[in-house]
This record gives structure tokens, sequence and C-alpha cells, in this order.
């Protein structure tokens, strides 16, 4: 009996040697629609422990660590707990849910049933894991008749959100999602000698573009303020020395560029010419490089800006380039990624729309 008893001893030892050391545990909730980072240290200097989305529920200790300011908000480095990993945050954009006398070591369902095997040796059934959630990817189409290029890469089976303009009769500011079946049918009149398809929709109205995800995504809900106003003014390409600002706080999101203009004309001679995403992530500035990660400027050496706007509601706009040539027009769309340290956006889909005469 007494070996059953340090067997067990040890066994929830080691079962709770994980749990966060505090005098008292609370439970917050991440405010921060971009989700925040744990770090190994109370600085913005740490190492990146993990990443916590929005709205997920954390551990942390009462005892601060430091306090620091950011955009007038002030807050405290609090030691804390998410997914089984420790590490500290900026209290911030937290939200307390109450208090914890025990607080919870991970985010796993722990069956603490012990039984007595017939050797007298202590057996605890392992931990029950949440599913991991499911990676979204991503396909882009745009509308047209005549396509020449390969429908293989086109999934109907995937959902499919059609983004279109602003109800300007009714007043509307904001793009119209809705989801759509995607028709992909043989042309009825061929401009070319290649094999011709028309890729449309089951609706009337033809959209600015179609973006295709293998999970359901509260798209149709987000209000999404329409910009092609912006882009009819300022026109579709950004020129050395222009910068476009395109969100405010807290993520202050700018794309600039820089390079020289050789030459005058609708397509000039550009030398050294380099896009710039630029703005705040979890509080500190980052740049990225788009014209390095888009490898594809178009034939006169600048990509346009075909949409963008905020379907994640991160404050971080997804971006859709056109590279434009004599023959063909290439979509890139950019989303924004909260995983990544030094970008903003990751590039994600790819259309290409072939003249086929």
């Amino acid at each position: 009996m007494k070996y059953f008893v340090c067997l067990l001893f040890v066994a929830l030892s080691l079962a709770t040697e994980a749990q966060i050391n505090c005098e008292q545990a609370l439970e917050c909730r991440i405010v921060a629609p971009s989700g925040m980072r744990m770090r190994a240290e109370p600085s913005l200097k740490a190492k990146v422990v993990t990443y916590v989305p929005f709205d997920s529920t954390l551990t942390a200790c009462q005892e601060t660590f430091g306090s620091m300011e950011y955009e007038k908000i002030r807050g405290f480095w609090r030691k804390v707990q998410y997914n089984g990993k420790l590490g500290y945050m900026f209290d911030g954009f937290m939200e307390v849910k109450g208090l914890l006398n025990k607080p919870a070591t991970t985010d796993t369902i722990a069956d603490t049933s012990v039984t007595d095997t017939p050797k007298g040796e202590v057996s605890v059934k392992p931990e029950k894991e949440t599913p991991k959630t499911r990676e979204i990817t991503y396909s882009l189409l745009t509308e047209t008749y005549n396509y020449c290029g390969e429908v293989k890469g086109i999934d109907p089976g995937l959902i499919w959100y059609g983004i279109y303009p602003r109800d300007e009769d009714n007043g509307g500011t904001t793009y119209r999602i809705k989801r759509v079946d995607v028709n992909v049918m043989l042309s009825k009149q061929k401009v070319g000698k290649k094999l011709e398809f028309d890729v449309l929709t089951d609706e009337e109205e033809r959209s600015i573009f179609l973006l295709g995800v293998n999970q359901l995504l509260p798209l149709e809900q987000n209000s999404i303020e329409d910009n092609s106003d912006l882009l009819r003014m300022n026109g579709r390409k950004i020129f050395p020395g222009q910068q476009w600002d395109l969100t405010g706080e807290p993520t202050k999101m700018k794309l600039s560029a820089t390079g020289s203009v050789e030459s005058t004309g609708p397509c000039p001679d550009l030398k050294n010419y380099r896009l710039t995403l630029s703005g705040t992530k979890y509080f500190l500035p980052v740049n990225q490089n788009i014209t390095e990660e888009l490898n594809d400027n178009g034939q006169c050496g600048m990509p346009e800006i075909y949409w963008f706007g905020d379907l994640n509601g991160d404050d971080v706009p997804e971006m859709i380039f056109v590279s434009v040539y004599e023959d063909r027009n290439r979509f890139t769309l950019f989303v924004s990624d909260p995983t990544l340290d030094n970008a903003l956006v990751v590039k994600k889909a790819h259309w290409t729309v072939d003249k086929c005469y």
C-alpha cells in the first residue's frame, strides 16, 4: 500500500510540475484583433515563444514584471501560460475574465484517473489533445470570358466568396461579400485557336474578384471600406517617391515606392524600383519588401494595385497586385499572417489571365 501511495504521489507531481507559478492566477482573454505574442522574457526584444490568437483564453499571474505604455495604453508585463507554453505578455490588450484558484496548465483535457494494475503499478491515462486548427488555403479568380489557361487548378468544390462594389444606390460605403458558386463552362464563341472557357458565378452581377477557401470564414459579416475611389484618383501604380496610407491606428500601414525614373511616359524606364509595405506589428516597426516577394513587376517594371481591404479584420489589409503584360495579366494575392515576425503579409495565391488571340 505504501508503495502504491508513493507512486501515486510521484505521478501527480509529474502531472503538475509544468504549472505556472503564481500566488494568484487570472483567467484572461486576448482582445487585440491581430492577436499577441508570448515572449521568453518581459521585453519586446525577447525571443517569441508562441503566438496567441484573438479571443483566446490564457492564464496570467496577478504579479507584474514591469510596466509599459503603447499608443497611450498603459499596462504591465505578466507571466502567462497558453497551450502548455510559459512566457510573458503585455496586459494592455488582455481582458480579465476572473480569478483562478488552481491555474490551468495547458489547453488539453487530462484524464486524471489512476488505476492499480495487477502488478501494483500505477497507470495514468494519456492526455486528449484539442484538435489543431486546419490551415486556411486560398485560391484567387477573376470572372472572365474566353479563358484559355489551365482549368485543372480551378476547384469549384472550394467555398467561394465574391467581392462586389458598394451599393451606391442605397448609400453603401463598404464592399459587398457573397457566397457564390463558381461555374467553368466551354465558351460558346471562341476568339483564338486554344480551348476556351467562361469562368463565371451563379450571380448576374460581375464581381471584382473571387476568393476560394477550404473552410467557412465569416467574410459576409465583414465591413470593409470600399477603396475604389482612392484607386481611381491615385491611379493603380505607385511611382518612386509616392506613399499611400492604407490604415490608421494601431497598425498604421503604408505602401511606398523608392527608385529612380530615367524617362517619362506611360511606361517609364525605372532603376532599382522597390515597393515596401510598412507598419506596426506587436508594438514593433516592420518593413516588408513586396517587390522582392512579388517577383513579377509587369512589363513596365511596376505592379499595379488591383484591390486592397481588411478581409481578416486584423487591421492589416489583404492586397491583390496585378502584373500587366501585352499578352497576359498576372494577379497575386497577399494575406495578413500574424505568425510571422518580420513580415506583415504573405503571398498566398496566383491567377493568370492570358490573351487568347
